[in-house]
C-alpha cells in the first residue's frame, strides 16, 4: 500500500542525497587543506560554514519530515545527536586530557581544564571567543580550540527543533 504524505505515523527513511556527500567531501577538504597547507586554501576554514549549512539541512529535513508525520520527539531527536556525537568527543577529550597533564605547565593546565569544562557544557565557542582569537599566537596553546564547532552543533541542535516545533504548531493552527 502507499501512504498518502500527510498520514499518521513514520514515513521511512528519506532518499538518499548523493550531492549532499559530495559538498560534505568539499568543505571537509577546504578545512582540512587549510590547516595543512594554508597558502593553499587561505580562505579553507569556510568550509566550517559549509559543513553547518548541510548539517542544517539535513537535520531540518528529517524533523520536518517527523512533524509532518507525527513521529517527531525531540527527546529521541537528542538521543540520537548523542549517541552519534558524544563516544567521539569523550575519546577525543580523554586523549588530548592525557596528551595535557604531561605537555602542560600548570597555569596552562588550569587554562586547559577550564576549556574542558566549556566543552562539556556546550559553551566552547563563548569560551574560546572571550579568551582567545582563533589566529593568535595563544590558540596554538588551547588543544580544545577545534571543539568550538560542536559547541556551535549541540547549541542548534537544542534550539532548532524547539523553534521548528513551535512554528509548525503555530502554522498548523
Amino acid at each position: 500500500t502507499i501512504t498518502p504524505p500527510h498520514a499518521p505515523g513514520p514515513a521511512g527513511p528519506l532518499p538518499y542525497l548523493p550531492h549532499v556527500d559530495g559538498l560534505r567531501a568539499v568543505a571537509v577538504a577546504l578545512v582540512v587543506m587549510f590547516h595543512a597547507w594554508p597558502q593553499l586554501a587561505p580562505g579553507g576554514f569556510i568550509g566550517v560554514d559549509v559543513f553547518f549549512v548541510i548539517s542544517g539541512f539535513i537535520i531540518t529535513r528529517q524533523i520536518a519530515r517527523e512533524m509532518e508525520d507525527g513521529s517527531f520527539s525531540y527527546a529521541a531527536f537528542l538521543g540520537r545527536r548523542v549517541k552519534r556525537l558524544m563516544p567521539a568527543a569523550f575519546v577525543c577529550c580523554l586523549l588530548v586530557s592525557l596528551g595535557a597533564a604531561v605537555v602542560l605547565l600548570p597555569d596552562a593546565l588550569m587554562s586547559y581544564s577550564e576549556s574542558l569544562i566549556a566543552v562539556w557544557t556546550m559553551t566552547a565557542n563563548f569560551f574560546f571567543y572571550a579568551n582567545t582569537g582563533y589566529f593568535d599566537a595563544p590558540s596554538a596553546e588551547q588543544p580544545l580550540l577545534h571543539m568550538w564547532s560542536l559547541a556551535v552543533e549541540d547549541q542548534f541542535y537544542l534550539t532548532w527543533p524547539l523553534l521548528l516545533l513551535f512554528l509548525f504548531r503555530k502554522l498548523a493552527v
